[in-house]
């Protein structure tokens, strides 16, 4: 065993631990330096400012509720949702007073926000070191009982706090899981070679080895040398026999214009091999991808970027060769299946997820709603499956729908409805819709119709909004 690993490892436990050290002493840095009646302040002159409105009859008892709303979130490290509420608070309270402590109170969450962030995305670098140290030491499955306790804890803490979680920490939130995922199958490694099961145990660190999405807590080098048993002349594993096979046949492929030649052979794989699920599943996502590609050249967009990311299921085995393909073949498909026909193509090398995400930068700098509506939706089908989207593009997403149906209320002269969905876009905790377009078309509203922002408790009932 080589020991540069644990050297390296070593030296970046210590990188992240004093990071988190540097991290943690800049936050108390802040909460010293944080002028400590701010909040209040901000207290008081919202309720001073909420007396004042409508020539003195305005109700400061309808503020409390808000107020004690704000202190709670920002006792509770609930960020966004903090800022969001100073926000309505603010827009509710229009006076130079109130804005300007609402902008020093929304500064400082912000400070302290992104410090608390940092030293937990530091925790969670840390932990992943010490499970891949971990890994290396033990010599049985209970060595690792407390990693895997440890990684567990980590990756449900923040899930089941309730807080929005941006995406720097849903990225460092998976690759605690994935590491989680991977000490666990080294410790079925470790299980299996106490029994004497040599074979079966290779096959956990074929599998570690094969499983390129999950973080890499060991070296690969390590876990190739496991992944060999240690009889005279074991008879090679299965799975490595139907990966070569699959290998040699996409090996063909040179661009698109083979799809259909390599089709058809992993069509005959399949029949010759019918005992391979990984062999059958792949030869039907290559049959979606002909299918998409035919609908391509008929113009029939939408329907070849259905075929193209319709998925098998979540726990389908695949060739790891049909990623890229349907990469390449997405790249071509989106900008005719994007609302607007005229679309920048994607640059060399680029991602789809990068260029949707420019895509939609650009749509929401040139207020073209529905085209960076369409553009988040792409990217949650392609990389998430709508049913598993982070907190932070569902945000995205329901607060563009919620902005564009507000529109259509508006220019149909439904103005009440039309309050409720600003009010719903404007609620969202997104990172990417335009906060102060939805603020100005609420605030134009109000002055055209004042009558569809009602003073009283309740308001209008929203039971359209489920349409």
């Amino acid at each position: 065993m080589s020991s540069f690993f644990p050297v390296t490892v070593s030296l970046r436990r210590a990188s992240a631990i004093l990071g988190l050290l540097l991290c943690l002493s800049a936050t108390q840095r802040i909460t010293a330096e944080e002028p400590a009646d701010t909040l209040s302040r901000f207290d008081v002159v919202v309720t001073k400012a909420s007396r004042s409105l409508f020539a003195g009859r305005g109700d400061s008892q309808a503020m409390l509720p808000l107020l004690s709303q704000l202190r709670q979130e920002i006792d509770s490290g609930h960020w966004k949702e903090a800022i969001e509420t100073v926000h309505r608070i603010r827009y509710a309270n229009q006076g130079d007073e109130v804005t300007r402590v609402g902008g020093e109170l929304i500064n400082q969450i912000e400070v302290r926000a992104k410090a608390v962030e940092t030293a937990e995305l530091h925790a969670l670098e840390a932990a992943a070191d010490r499970a891949g140290e971990a890994c290396l030491r033990a010599n049985n499955a209970r060595d690792l009982d407390r990693t895997v306790a440890e990684l567990r804890s980590l990756s449900q803490r923040w899930r089941n706090d309730g807080r929005s979680e941006s995406e720097p920490m849903f990225r460092g939130r998976a690759r605690i899981a994935a590491a989680l995922a991977y000490v666990q199958i080294w410790q079925d490694y470790l299980a299996l070679r106490a029994d004497g099961k040599e074979i079966e145990a290779a096959r956990k660190m074929e599998e570690l080895a094969r499983r390129n999405e999950w973080y890499p807590v060991v070296a690969r080098s390590e876990v190739l040398v496991r992944a060999v048993p240690p009889s005279p002349s074991p008879a090679p594993p299965q799975s490595f026999a139907v990966d070569e096979a699959l290998k040699n046949v996409f090996a063909k492929m040179k661009s698109l214009d083979d799809l259909d030649a390599t089709a058809a052979e992993l069509a005959n794989l399949a029949q010759a091999q019918s005992w391979s699920a990984k062999i059958r599943a792949t030869s039907e996502q290559m049959a979606r991808l002909q299918g998409a590609r035919r609908a391509l050249a008929g113009q029939d967009y939408a329907a070849a970027f259905q075929l193209a990311t319709q998925r098998l299921g979540d726990y389908i085995d695949v060739a790891e060769q049909l990623a890229p393909l349907r990469q390449q073949f997405l790249l071509q498909v989106l900008p005719h299946y994007l609302p607007q026909r005229e679309l920048v193509p994607p640059q060399p090398q680029e991602s789809v997820a990068s260029y949707l995400m420019r895509t939609a930068k650009s749509a929401l700098a040139a207020k073209d709603w529905m085209l960076a509506l369409r553009s988040f939706e792409a990217l949650g089908t392609i990389s998430y499956g709508q049913n598993h989207l982070p907190s932070w593009l569902r945000a995205d997403i329901e607060s563009l729908s919620a902005l564009i149906e507000a529109d259509k209320e508006k220019f149909a002269g439904e103005f009440v409805l039309a309050a409720i969905y600003y009010r719903k876009a404007l609620e969202m905790p997104s990172e990417n819709a335009p906060i102060e377009a939805i603020v100005a078309r609420m605030r134009d509203l109000k002055k055209e119709h004042p009558e569809a922002f009602p003073s009283t408790p309740g308001g209008p009932s929203p039971s359209r909004l489920d349409r």
